[in-house]
């Protein structure tokens, strides 16, 4: 730091703002400037003008009492005290040097209308109070100049100050201040501007700052919201498979199973209409896939449809063993009927239901609206459960089947042991007839045998 801006700078600048700073060092420098201006008039005055010395010096002194009032933090005592008192005791000087019939001093009219605008300087708008005090103070000093005579009757001490050097002086300090006091507001202004454009930088690099965290929280509510929504349809899906498998667990009406399948699945998917093929293995000649449930419009569909293998979309997703969305729907594919007349689905989805890698059914939907991915992810994740209940009914029809076909059997092995018991029963009582009479045969035998033998005896 150098040594003028020690002498104008307080000590305790650390506590300052910068426009506080600032303030100590304009008053303080003006202080110093007008202290050099009183001290060369109160010599001068030493010489040409001794009845009068005391204002000068009295104004000196006023000059320089802000150096030491600043250094106590008395700013509003030392600027009012720097323009007050200078304003009086210049007003005095002028009084007491000039003649009850001489004009004013025109160097020391300048000065003293030079410390007018020291106010400007030294107050800003906010200080309206110690702005106006000082100001009323100075005017009604001028006014007082102005309105009264002169009291230096014999006229001693004047000539120097209205020409020579002393008169050059005065109004070379009344020009210095004035321009003083120009250039500082020039640097004031330069600075104003100079801080607007840093405000402006800083306002804008907030904004910037403000723009970018807006964008990272809007991104960061996206996220949220695509999170919550991803969650929501994680759920949506979760719940439908819950109730698939707790209707596949809970029916009882096996010949209706199929119906209630694709009806809760039209309705929970919020389509139009739906059907389920289930395939018919039976016969080896025969491979095909027949329609068991047919869902559209909240009603059930009373159809008979038999499609075979790799015929259509439906028989092409069985051979293919992959799911088939369709947006473009063929004319002649299928058309929705409803209260409003026929119109044609927007989408078809084609779901291959598939269990130990084999395919045992296939979903068929239309909706007049697109399908979202977690909807088809909700068909593919339904398929798993209706496949696995589809083989399993299948095991079971083929268990039952053998089993009513074991029954049968074991019915008519009884039918035959019976009949063969019969058999054998009317067959032992044949045989037990035929030994009684082969038994009786025999003891007629032997009695004519024994009636032959007594009459060959008696011969």
């Amino acid at each position: 730091m150098s040594l003028i801006e020690r002498i104008l700078t307080p000590s305790f600048r650390e506590e300052l703002t910068k426009d506080e700073e600032l303030k100590y060092q304009l008053t303080n420098g003006i202080s110093i400037f007008l202290t050099i201006v009183g001290a060369l008039v109160t010599l001068f005055s030493v010489f040409v003008f001794p009845e009068g010395l005391v204002y000068p010096v009295i104004g000196t002194c006023f000059f320089a009492s802000p150096l030491i009032l600043n250094r106590f933090k008395q700013l509003n005592a030392s600027r009012l005290l720097l323009i007050i008192g200078s304003t009086l005791c210049l007003t005095l000087y002028h009084t007491a040097l000039r003649t009850p019939d001489a004009p004013l001093v025109v160097g020391l009219t300048m000065l003293q209308l030079s410390f007018f605008s020291i106010s400007f300087l030294l107050f800003e708008k906010k200080e309206s109070t110690l702005f106006i005090t000082a100001n009323i103070i100075a005017i009604i000093g001028f006014l007082w100049l102005v309105m009264t005579d002169g009291w230096n009757l014999t006229g001693q001490g004047l000539d120097s100050f209205t020409g020579g050097f002393m008169h050059y002086l005065i109004i070379g300090a009344a020009v210095l201040i004035s321009f003083f006091i120009m250039i500082t507001f020039r640097m004031i202004n330069i600075r104003s501007q100079e801080k607007t454009l840093l405000l402006m930088k800083d306002v804008q690099q907030q904004q910037k700052d403000m723009e970018h965290q807006n964008a990272e929280l809007n991104n960061y509510i996206k996220e949220v919201e695509k999170k919550q929504k991803e969650d929501q349809q994680r759920q949506w899906v979760a719940e439908g498979q819950s109730k698939i498998d707790h209707l596949l667990r809970t029916s009882e009406d096996s010949d209706n199973i199929y119906d209630q399948l694709i009806s809760f699945t039209v309705n929970y998917l919020e389509v139009t209409q739906g059907a389920i093929y289930l395939l018919q293995d039976e016969e080896p000649g025969d491979l095909h896939l027949k329609m068991m449930g047919c869902y559209a419009y909240n009603r059930k569909k009373y159809l008979e449809k038999k499609i075979a293998v790799g015929e259509g979309v439906v028989g092409q997703c069985f051979l293919e063993k992959a799911p088939i969305y369709m947006t473009n729907v063929p004319q002649d594919y299928v058309n929705i009927t409803s209260g409003l007349g026929e119109a044609l689905p927007g989408s078809i989805i084609v779901v291959p239901l598939i269990n130990n890698e084999q395919v045992v059914a296939i979903i068929e939907l239309a909706s007049f609206d697109a399908l979202s991915d977690y909807q088809q992810k909700f068909i593919e994740s339904i398929g798993q459960s209706i496949a696995s209940f589809v083989s399993n009914q299948k095991v079971t029809v083929k268990t039952r089947k053998l089993l009513e076909e074991s029954q049968m059997q074991s019915e008519m092995l009884r039918a035959q042991e019976e009949e063969m018991r019969q058999n054998m029963e009317e067959l032992t009582a044949t045989q037990e007839e035929a030994e009684r009479r082969t038994m009786k045969f025999q003891e007629e035998i032997e009695q004519k045998n024994a009636i032959i033998e007594d009459l060959k005896k008696k011969l």
